[in-house]
């Protein structure tokens, strides 16, 4: 059972709307949102209409495959379609936009052999090890960071281990215009988190780790290369780091036991929020479609949301308690 959102803490002045919702409490910052291409948004058979929302997609191990909800605001369809990967069970899902149209793609990473869906188009359009992609494709002990690094639109195919990076331009793909700083091939150590997102809000994917031995969060700013470190967390939280304010920056932020805190990037202010409970998976994404990212919990198939923007609200029976949620595929 949810607890009630009491523990707010606003340090900046915004205008502030109180919703009550199924006994649950919510909070909407009225402030402008920096639109950009949705994360989780899959577009063509999950489109719910030109506002880019994320859907509703999880991965279902005992069939090898997606399947997904149909977004459609805070009411969505129950229509499920597989997307099989044909390798057996992954390693990881590793969901980003490939080919650059806009939306998500379908992602598997097989601790060496990737499988990637093109957003519109039917098959697997990369698999096994050495085709398309080079021969060089990880291994089992390998974090997927799959994101867009040289700043082409499209996602590189990138793995973490102990501080290693691994970056793979997919065939096709033009790695221009570089960003400020290219990404580096060593950038923290074992035991690290990997967490990358955009913080600097250049439009490319910054170098991220979440040092749980000490709670720090190490970014490297792809715009300059300069690294910035903030103490944001203890050992034993989730890192959930997302553009929670609308501003185009990712937030630092961590899930502990239902709790979010989260250091807005506008003004250097927390923001903490009370939605979920230990055990939960903490999945945010823009599910309302205001530009910011949600606060959200997966729970043995219900996906508990607390839109920015519409209010909470609950999809039961969207998967199980053996299924992941797509948007929890980065988070470690």
């Amino acid at each position: 059972m949810f607890q009630r959102l009491n523990d707010l803490r606003i340090t900046t002045p915004h205008k502030i709307c109180i919703r009550i919702f199924f006994a649950v409490l919510t909070l909407t910052i009225s402030s402008p949102a920096a639109l950009a291409a949705t994360k989780f948004d899959f577009g063509g058979p999950l489109s719910s209409g030109s506002t880019p929302l994320a859907d509703y997609v999880y991965y279902q191990p005992s069939t090898f495959g997606f399947w997904f909800g149909v977004t459609a605001g805070t009411v969505p369809g129950t229509t499920g379609m597989p997307v099989f990967d044909f390798l057996g069970t992954p390693n990881r899902i590793a969901p980003a936009d490939y080919n650059g149209d806009g939306f998500t793609d379908f992602g598997v990473f097989n601790g060496g052999p990737w499988v990637i869906h093109y957003s519109g188009v039917s098959g697997p359009i990369i698999t096994g090890v050495g085709t398309g992609v080079g021969a060089v494709m990880g291994a089992v002990s390998d974090i997927p960071q799959s994101a867009n690094f040289v700043g082409n639109s499209q996602a590189e195919i990138a793995l973490f281990n102990s501080g290693a990076w691994t970056f793979q331009t997919l065939p096709g793909h033009t790695p221009l215009p570089a960003p400020g700083s290219p990404p580096i091939p060593f950038f923290g150590t074992a035991g690290d988190k990997p967490v990358t997102e955009d913080y600097d809000g250049d439009g490319y994917s910054d170098q991220a780790i979440f040092r749980p031995v000490s709670g720090t969060w190490w970014i490297r700013n792809s715009s300059s290369g300069a690294v910035v470190v903030f103490t944001w967390g203890i050992s034993t939280d989730i890192p959930v780091p997302a553009d929670y304010d609308g501003d185009g920056k990712a937030d630092i932020a961590v899930f502990r036991n239902g709790i979010w805190y989260i250091l807005r990037s506008t003004s250097g202010s927390a923001l903490i929020i009370s939605w979920g409970t230990a055990g939960d998976l903490p999945i945010p994404a823009d599910y309302d479609g205001d530009g910011k990212a949600d606060t959200a919990i997966y729970r043995a198939g219900a996906w508990w949301i607390n839109g920015s923007f519409a209010g909470p609200w609950l999809i039961p029976g969207l998967g199980s308690s053996t299924d992941e949620p797509v948007p929890h595929a980065y988070i470690q």
